[in-house]
């Protein structure tokens, strides 16, 4: 049995059981009239919001959470239609400035008058808990590629070392050319672990407008996009700065904007630069109230399944010619600059998206 089938009156009939009833849970519970104003709060609300019960009486559904507009999308959904619909929502608190994560479900209740019940549910625990064991699978990704790097190089610098000795007793000059290509090779592959897998972290920072970003990037596919390939630039005009090292960025974007172009090459379709400011992000596995999200997204035929859980594991491609590297390059940059990048991907749309703490805004 739902509340909402609980309660048939208004909140000001409610009997004291009852109301101590819903104040004694750990959900939030607010009660809204058909235009909207509250007309009840329960005390894990006021406590999940930062708001007074006297003081919030009356105030329009707007002014309570104007930090979301997924809980306001689901509330006027359910006043307009009279059913029930839930979202995923951040929400910082007013009084202690800490943010929470919840689901909102929002249903119209059977009563004399139109009341619309919203239940807050704090899921902060379980995103926490999320976020640890990514982290801690991400640590061991960077430990199994130092291990990787090392095993790798041990055996090319004795491959070259071979290869130049050879080179100096070959009789023959024609045959040199040979043992140029084994050195040459050693050097690159030596080169390419070292950029990759040991990389160093450090970093020439300064504050930047994203989209020097993004215009970058832009401008570097724009002259070798395919034809039958749309760049599109989608951005939001008021991102304020961010704190990275503009080089590694561009890279770390440059790498999945190629990525995009190589699911599309055959099919043709269209890739979206994208840029917004969104609330309440993971950050380099810590949360932001704030940060800038640049996002690539495409209409191409999506991401495998099986390959999404371990896309950004070093020698992992979902194309036969991919070295594997790309998205491994991209995550180190990426987090070397207290970044993150999130992926989802469906058929018709896949989007990466790094995200970083605007200037001035990390909790």
């Amino acid at each position: 049995m739902t509340l909402g089938s609980v309660i048939k009156n208004y909140p000001s009939k409610l009997s004291n059981n009852l109301t101590e009833a819903i104040n004694s849970i750990s959900s939030g519970v607010l009660l809204f009239n058909s235009s909207g104003s509250l007309l009840f709060i329960n005390v894990a609300a006021q406590s999940m919001l930062g708001l007074g019960k006297k003081s919030s009486l009356n105030s329009p559904l707007l002014e309570i959470f104007f930090f979301s507009d997924a809980i306001l999308d689901v509330c006027k959904r359910s006043l307009s239609t009279g059913n029930a619909y839930d979202c995923y929502s951040g929400v910082l608190r007013k009084t202690d400035k800490a943010d929470i994560n919840v689901v909102a479900k929002a249903s119209m209740m059977d009563s004399v008058s139109p009341i619309l019940l919203l239940e807050l549910i704090d899921i902060t625990k379980n995103d926490t808990l999320r976020d640890e064991r990514f982290n801690s699978q991400q640590q061991l990704n960077k430990k199994i590629a130092r291990q990787l790097a090392h095993e790798i190089k041990n055996p090319l610098g004795g491959l070259r070392g071979a290869a130049q000795l050879l080179d100096r007793k070959l009789p023959n000059k024609e045959l040199k050319k040979y043992t140029d290509i084994i050195i040459k090779e050693s050097d690159r592959l030596t080169t390419l672990v070292d950029s990759i897998l040991i990389a160093s972290t450090k970093t020439e920072k300064r504050n930047i407008n994203p989209h020097e970003v993004t215009e970058r990037v832009y401008e570097l596919l724009k002259d070798v996009t395919p034809d039958n390939v749309n760049l599109i630039k989608d951005y939001d005009p008021s991102l304020p700065t961010i704190y990275v090292d503009f080089n590694q960025v561009v890279q770390a974007y440059l790498n999945i904007a190629k990525n995009a172009i190589e699911a599309l090459e055959k099919s043709g379709g269209k890739i979206v630069l994208k840029t917004r400011v969104e609330r309440n992000r993971v950050a380099n596995f810590s949360r932001v109230p704030m940060a800038a999200v640049l996002s690539v997204m495409d209409d191409g035929p999506g991401i495998p399944d099986d390959f999404i859980e371990n896309i950004f594991y070093p020698l992992v491609s979902t194309k036969d010619s991919g070295s594997g590297l790309g998205l491994t390059i991209a995550q180190g940059q990426t987090e070397r600059n207290q970044g993150s990048i999130e992926v989802q991907s469906r058929p018709g749309m896949t989007m990466f998206s790094l995200i970083f703490p605007l200037v001035g805004a990390r909790a």
